[in-house]
């Protein structure tokens, strides 16, 4: 498909981008957010993906991160996955 310039039928990984457009111009009217880049912005299928995005932008490989206890028990596993501790 791809050697016959074809489409797969997935979307972009950070969203669809009529979408992110559509989010970046909610946060201008409802928060009075200006410029915000809609390639800033990512759409997941879930709180999972959110926070493995969120941790990989946020920290390095080897950062030791503090998590509650109690808290989100996929906390652990995705900081782990990540080479967090």
């Amino acid at each position: 498909a791809l050697q016959c310039g074809e489409q797969l039928g997935y979307t972009d990984a950070a969203g669809i981008s009529p979408l992110r457009q559509r989010i970046a111009k909610h946060y201008e009217e409802a928060y009075g957010v200006k410029d915000l880049d809609p390639e800033r912005i990512f759409v997941t299928t879930g709180s999972s993906a959110g926070f493995t995005i969120a941790f990989a932008a946020a920290f390095n490989a080897g950062d030791r991160v503090a998590v509650a206890s109690p808290g989100y028990p996929c906390y652990r596993n995705i900081l782990a996955m990540l080479g967090m501790v």
